[in-house]
């Protein structure tokens, strides 16, 4: 990476990894590219007053934050890359023929990584080698696919995690054998995470749909106020967090409901979209046009598209 003066003018903020107070990596496209499908993305990483770069040929779909403080970095279309602070530490494309883009990537409390994404793809990344781990065989054909897609997926145990995406689809792996679940919506789903109780994840999806998994039982949480698409959700400080594309909620468990997340002074994004907590440090939210950070009770803009 590079040291440079960063040029925040029709650009695109797409997803963020935080590290600390200030410190982390996160996405960007330049509008005009995007709008031609050039494949791209400015990989930011910022540090204090200090900003660096790396500009890559392809399109970053997701980005997370590993345990041990390095980032891991997934393009759609199987490219794959570690860094720690400016250094790039592994580059392990995975190499295996893909038969559609990825488009989520699943990081565990140790070096073990799962990639997801279209026509029900699923890489494990382990000892340092990915392998396929896909549910449905690619024989099935494209045809019969075409209209599924994990989005996400997240661990539930040492040897049990779901992926889940499209049209509700649900699917359980367990010691590296998968099962369909009977899955109580039929909208999308984007993201998941731990909701602090052992063995039990909240999914969030379209229409401010929540479904509450534990390894016996998948509910949906009922909710009439929320209409929005929920496109993330994390856990920060023993409390869950969704971004629809305007607001932050918090999703009360006990009260079955989400809350609009008010701030004292006012200040709050606009824009949002993407989630990621540095531990019980900092929440980081990451929309189109604005990144900001949250203490747990004040949001500070970090970068603004002019």
């Amino acid at each position: 990476m590079q040291k440079v003066t960063l040029d925040l003018s029709d650009v695109t903020f797409t997803k963020g990894a935080v590290l600390g107070p200030g410190y982390g990596y996160f996405g960007v496209q330049v509008d005009e590219l995007l709008a031609d499908r050039i494949p791209h993305t400015i990989l930011v990483f910022a540090q204090g007053g200090d900003v660096y770069s790396d500009n890559l040929t392809w399109n970053v779909c997701d980005l997370k934050r590993m345990p041990d403080g390095t980032a891991a970095v997934l393009g759609d279309r199987g490219e794959f890359r570690i860094y720690d602070g400016t250094t790039l530490v592994l580059e392990k494309n995975i190499d295996m023929k893909l038969a559609g883009p990825l488009l989520g990537l699943m990081t565990d409390t140790g070096t073990d990584m799962c990639a997801v994404g279209t026509l029900l793809q699923v890489f494990t990344f382990r000892n340092g080698e990915w392998s396929c781990q896909s549910p449905v065989a690619a024989s099935t054909g494209t045809m019969q696919l075409a209209r599924r897609a994990f989005e996400h997926a997240a661990s539930m145990s040492d040897t049990r995690m779901l992926a889940f995406g499209w049209d509700g689809e649900i699917w359980s792996s367990a010691e590296g054998r998968w099962t369909q679940a009977d899955s109580p919506t039929s909208v999308d789903l984007f993201d998941a995470c731990s909701t602090g109780v052992s063995g039990q994840l909240a999914i969030c999806g379209q229409v401010g749909t929540v479904v509450l998994a534990s390894r016996d039982a998948l509910k949906v949480l009922e909710n009439e106020d929320v209409f929005e698409d929920l496109w993330s959700i994390c856990r920060f400080r023993d409390r869950l967090y969704c971004a629809s594309s305007h607001l932050i909620y918090e999703l009360v468990l006990d009260e079955r409901r989400l809350v609009p997340l008010e701030a004292p002074d006012l200040i709050l994004p606009t824009g949002s979209g993407h989630l990621s907590a540095a531990g019980d440090q900092v929440l980081w939210s990451v929309g189109p046009r604005q990144l900001y950070e949250w203490d747990g009770s004040h949001w500070t803009p970090l970068f603004e598209v002019a």
